[in-house]
């Protein structure tokens, strides 16, 4: 997900979420202060910047749905490939 720019970032789990909830808690809150913190430095408060915010905003979710159609391989050379 992170490299299709899906999400900005994965928070390591040291210990599985639910052994302990606080660290979780903790780890998922400091990285949304380090991305609101980041947003806040970008795209500075006024007009411009909400602009900008907004901009960017729609240029990334528009960006998630690119695709490029891949040339079609018959399926006998797809099989035969594959078996190398």
């Amino acid at each position: 997900l992170l490299e299709f720019g899906l999400i900005d970032e994965v928070i390591p789990e040291n210990t599985p979420a639910h052994e302990d909830p606080q660290a979780t808690i903790s780890a998922v809150g400091d990285a949304i202060e380090r991305h609101l913190i980041e947003l806040d430095e970008t795209f500075k408060r006024g007009a411009n910047g909400e602009r900008a915010l907004l901009e960017a905003r729609y240029a990334k979710y528009r960006a998630m749905g690119e695709w490029q159609e891949a040339q079609a391989v018959p399926v006998a050379d797809a099989i035969r490939r594959r078996s190398r």
